[in-house]
């Protein structure tokens, strides 16, 4: 009985956030030639924000899997807002970094203070699955025909831990 409660419930949120879902992947360019320094910057930064405070909720409103996939996604996006800055930092003027989520991002967090339990738990998963997918093939593009090189590093390096995010998304959800 609790499975099909589940069923039900995951398949009537995905009937009503699947569009948001597929606008949470449509910032990020499909082709790396589209992508410019700041542009990656920008996306880079609001993905982590994102991630951070998203995790920061799941912390307190999941299970205990999903609490411990949502501290390794802190403090990994943690680490990697300090060496997205340090890579900016000689370039700041040009390529700042925001001080904030766009309202598409925010509009996300808003949609999980909502949610409790199971159904906070769904869309945490659904949205970490997404946001990791579009990161990859985001940074995969960047890294391989990015302008700046230590930019371009900065997604060389974070590649394997995005990869790993999204192994570990797609597991919560099996």
């Amino acid at each position: 009985m609790i499975g099909r409660q589940n069923v039900r419930a995951s398949a009537a949120y995905l009937a009503l956030n699947l569009p948001m879902f597929a606008t949470f992947a449509a910032p990020m360019p499909a082709s790396a030639e589209q992508i410019t320094a700041a542009a990656f910057v920008q996306q880079a930064a609001i993905s982590d924000m994102f991630e951070k405070e998203s995790s920061e909720l799941a912390a307190i409103r999941s299970d205990l899997p999903t609490r411990r996939f949502a501290a390794t996604m802190n403090t990994d996006h943690q680490k990697s807002s300090s060496e997205l800055f340090m890579a900016v930092k000689p370039h700041f003027d040009t390529t700042p970094i925001p001080p904030r989520m766009d309202a598409e991002h925010q509009q996300m967090i808003v949609q999980l203070q909502k949610l409790y339990g199971a159904a906070f738990t769904t869309k945490y998963h659904a949205d970490q699955v997404a946001a990791h997918e579009a990161a990859v093939k985001f940074f995969n593009a960047y890294a391989q025909t990015g302008s700046n090189i230590k930019l371009k590093a900065f997604a060389v390096k974070m590649l394997p831990t995005l990869r790993a995010h999204l192994r570990m998304a797609r597991a919560l959800t099996e």
